[in-house]
């Protein structure tokens, strides 16, 4: 068979769930063109199903529908970059609309200290309640792809800044986190969720004492655990875990690290 053909039927299929998805997208656009508020649900199969469909090539199928959550996202927030918002700004409809959205209020655990940083972190969550549809969106580009890294960094970070979905974002980076143990990106990202937004010291120290043990991590997230171990007390504990980690493991670069850190946390503790 020749290798211009051998792809045919990927590439039709391909060719179809795209143009389907396009005309879907083409007709949320035209009827939205007057209104920015559109909170009407996106239907599509669940992830098991658009395995099935993808033949095997799930990898190609979660980056198209990872284009479509994106622009489903940005098209629905509250953003001066959005041409949406602004023209419901320019045209007054703006108040009007979000009336009729449901935008319950977003409570967060106190953490003493960092009532102002959330402040500014999370901007009053301001686009909640009008991108309903993101994380259903980002399950599905995960399940055809769980070691998709950027879906989980995407909505359990950068969409819950914005839409304050607590536990959608957590479900979604423990999820990441289970499926790529590998990534200290999720292991950082889930203990700093639970140092800013859950006011867990433990859990956050936990997760980033695991972020530290793989290779790659970089320096600042050191001096994040440093920080967690001073609030959370916990200066035997975690001074034990990095020892094991360094009788444990061969790694000259996590050996280097460790090393370091155990002398800076044996000083700060003085």
């Amino acid at each position: 068979m020749r290798r211009g053909t051998r792809f045919l039927p990927l590439w039709i299929l391909l060719a179809l769930f795209a143009a389907g998805v396009t005309a879907v997208q083409r007709k949320l656009d035209r009827d939205r063109s007057v209104h920015f508020v559109d909170t009407r649900p996106v239907f599509l199969p669940n992830g098991k199903l658009l395995r099935w469909m993808s033949m095997g090539h799930t990898a190609s199928f979660a980056d198209v529908l990872w284009i479509q959550s994106v622009l489903y996202f940005g098209r629905r927030t509250l953003e001066d970059e959005n041409p949406y918002y602004r023209y419901a700004i320019e045209r007054g409809m703006l108040a009007r609309e979000l009336a009729g959205v449901s935008r319950p209020e977003v409570r967060i655990p106190s953490n003493p200290g960092f009532e102002t940083l959330h402040t500014k972190l999370h901007r009053g969550f301001v686009s909640r309640g009008l991108v309903r549809e993101i994380y259903p969106l980002l399950d599905r580009v995960t399940t055809l792809d769980p070691h998709f890294i950027h879906p989980y960094i995407f909505g359990g970070v950068y969409v819950l800044m914005d839409t304050g979905e607590l536990d959608a974002a957590e479900s979604l980076l423990l999820r990441g986190h289970r499926e790529n143990p590998g990534s200290w990106k999720l292991a950082f990202y889930l203990g700093w969720y639970y140092w800013m937004f859950r006011g867990d010291v433990d859990q956050s120290r936990a997760y980033m004492e695991r972020a530290v043990a793989v290779p790659g991590c970089p320096d600042y997230v050191f001096s994040l655990l440093r920080g967690v171990t001073r609030q959370a007390n916990a200066w035997d504990l975690t001074i034990q875990y990095l020892r094991g980690i360094l009788e444990s493991t061969d790694n000259p670069e996590i050996r280097k690290k460790i090393q370091k850190e155990l002398e800076a946390l044996e000083e700060a503790r003085k």
